[in-house]
């Protein structure tokens, strides 16, 4: 199994926190490809020297096209409050582009990505799938909202004609953001472009990977619940038009977790954004646990 992601030093214990839930319960071996978006990271991952982990420098995917994409999409500065930008965004695609062209095939997943089954069941639902995707959840296709349909928390690739295709795109649209398509997709850094698969690439070459996997994040969480023994429950009218539905949990994402380690506290979000999730059945569960790997793993590497 190939998996990619990416982050700078300030979130590689999510990161590592990530990878240590990928060691637990793969039952297959794998390899993680980190970019590192600052030398920290990468110079941390080098002393690490990890078994599964392949780190990789900015420099080390350089070429002529990422000189466009450093161009044409903002860099952090140290004063983005929400600590990411256009830039950090576009990786995802590019970097994941990069190593699907060196591998069979890959699934980028975001840094505060937390596993708790076998992640072989995500590979393994794809099939004779080019690309997977998963939804938001919680609203329909229809709704054209900014930030789309799709989240980029998971995206999988085969290496086939249509996945590299579609891959090459996905790429392309980051890197000339001026592209055709802007006006409409480009409205959410990368994510949004993801709606185009389907139309450019053949929906019968996608597979939407909620129909098979349990997984939760916080935008979808007032629409979940989640038992004692990890069976999340959510209303999949959004997804695939019927009531509830109940799966085993795979994922969960932990999109802006905004820990205090020094008080022992975190929030869900930075600004607010999420609501009160809290409340609902098992997400305070999840939180908790959360909140104590990445603690044990801050604490463990020193990081």
């Amino acid at each position: 199994m190939i998996f990619a992601t990416l982050s700078d030093s300030k979130y590689l214990r999510y990161g590592l926190t990530m990878y240590h839930s990928l060691r637990q319960y793969s039952s297959a071996d794998f390899e993680l490809h980190y970019l590192c978006t600052d030398d920290e990271a990468y110079e941390s991952l080098v002393r690490f020297n990890f078994q599964e982990i392949r780190p990789y420098r900015l420099q080390d995917i350089d070429s002529k096209s990422f000189y466009l994409l450093k161009k044409n999409n903002v860099r952090d500065d140290g004063t983005n409050p929400d600590g990411h930008c256009a830039f950090h965004w576009a990786l995802s695609s590019y970097f994941t582009n990069f190593i699907l062209h060196r591998s069979k095939e890959c699934l980028y997943v975001d840094s505060d990505i937390l596993f708790y089954r076998d992640p072989k069941l995500v590979f393994d639902c794809v099939k004779e799938h080019s690309i997977g995707l998963i939804t938001h959840k919680h609203q329909s296709l229809e709704s054209n909202s900014k930030s789309g349909y799709y989240n980029v928390g998971t995206v999988y690739f085969k290496n086939n004609e249509v996945g590299i295709k579609c891959s090459d795109f996905w790429r392309d649209m980051v890197v000339d953001t001026n592209n055709e398509y802007s006006r409409d997709y480009g409205t959410c850094g990368d994510q949004k472009y993801l709606e185009l698969f389907g139309p450019l690439f053949g929906q019968d070459n996608i597979k939407i990977i909620d129909e098979d996997i349990g997984h939760g994040a916080p935008w979808n969480f007032p629409h979940a619940e989640i038992d004692k023994e990890l069976k999340i429950t959510w209303d999949s009218q959004f997804v695939m038009k019927q009531g509830k539905v109940s799966q085993d949990l795979v994922f969960n994402h932990f999109s802006h977790f905004n820990p205090d380690y020094e008080a022992g506290s975190y929030k869900v979000d930075r600004h607010g954004e999420w609501g009160n999730i809290l409340p609902n059945p098992g997400i305070k569960d999840v939180y908790d646990n959360y909140y104590d790997c990445t603690f044990i793993i801050k604490s463990m590497y020193k990081i």
